[in-house]
């Protein structure tokens, strides 16, 4: 199974994250890079372009993102 299938799987609704997922691809394609953002992703990066400082702040805005919605669920 590809990446992009597990992404479908686990954000079944782009708008409505349940997780956060951020995605690394191995190969520099722009259009690559725009499908896991249409799919729910908050962020995609290729991996030998990505400081470990942009990975990390991306991983907390992907989770806040997903707290947020949850909590505007509750309400």
């Amino acid at each position: 199974m590809s990446g992009f299938q597990v992404l479908i799987d686990l954000i079944p609704i782009a708008r409505k994250p349940q997780i956060a997922v951020i995605v690394l691809a191995a190969l520099l394609h722009s259009e690559l890079l725009e499908l896991p953002k249409l799919n729910g992703a908050p962020a995609s990066f290729v991996k030998n372009r990505t400081s470990g400082d942009i990975l990390d702040n991306a991983i907390l805005k992907a989770v806040a993102v997903v707290g947020l919605l949850r909590k505007e669920e509750r309400l």
